[in-house]
């Protein structure tokens, strides 16, 4: 479930590192900015924090970690330039320092990750940062990986999907030649292709139309062609 690994990592990070709470926002390709989807260990109203609070990259914190795609470590929020009140204000929290760490999976901005506050006082480290970025990496994949698997369930349960044909995939053209290519590379091969004579069905290119998905279920790759083949061969080496 989506929602739970979401909090999960939320809750991880803020215990690897001492951190009195956590938020994590989500990044929103479409509007280019972030918003909240779990926020813990805070007591203001929440649901108007996740439902009205929107960063675009670069405003806040976690909105330059996000546009820069770095790390950074805020020793004392009050003072610093670029922290955004308006978070404290409808959590009712005092930020003392914190970190934002951006998530980043296969090269794709997924989100940030925030912790907030050290406790007993003391102020975050580089190992502390080092750490969630480490741990950030992990949890981009995993988010990538939740959201694959959230969309074929929606699309099996989807009432408005029923009769339609559906492709959840790379939504890249790909020809026969470069997945031979690709193979090649990712096996270590140099396998040469035999050329015929064409026949009535031959297949010269594969690309696998997404636009009902993104239209139906609001579906987005995550993962290209060769990443995608990588990991499938790796699951045959394993299993097979």
């Amino acid at each position: 479930d989506l929602d739970e690994l979401l909090e999960l990592i939320v809750v991880i990070s803020e215990q690897a590192v001492e951190a009195e709470a956590g938020a994590l926002l989500l990044y929103d390709p479409e509007r280019q900015d972030l918003y909240f989807r779990v926020a813990h260990g805070l007591q203001g109203d929440l649901d108007r924090l996740k439902g009205e609070l929107r960063l675009p990259l670069g405003q806040g914190i976690a909105g330059h970690a996000a546009r820069t795609r770095r790390p950074i470590n805020v020793a004392d929020a009050q003072r610093d330039g670029l922290f955004y009140p308006f978070a404290d204000e409808i959590s009712g929290i005092v930020t003392r320092s914190m970190i934002a760490v951006p998530m980043i999976g296969h090269e794709q901005l997924v989100g940030v990750i925030e912790v907030l506050n050290k406790r007993a006082g003391k102020r975050f480290t580089d190992i502390d940062v080092e750490a969630l970025e480490i741990f950030a990496q992990q949890a981009a994949l995993a988010i990538q990986d939740a959201r694959l698997v959230e969309a074929n369930i929606q699309a099996a349960r989807a009432a408005r999907t029923t009769g339609e044909v559906i492709n959840i995939a790379c939504g890249q053209a790909v020809t026969v030649n470069a997945i031979i290519e690709m193979i090649n590379k990712l096996l270590g091969k140099n396998v040469k292709p035999i050329y015929t004579q064409p026949r009535p069905g031959d297949v010269k290119h594969s690309l696998a139309d997404v636009g009902e998905a993104r239209r139906l279920i609001g579906y987005e790759p995550t993962v290209d062609f060769e990443e995608g083949l990588s990991k499938a061969i790796d699951w045959y080496r394993d299993n097979l």
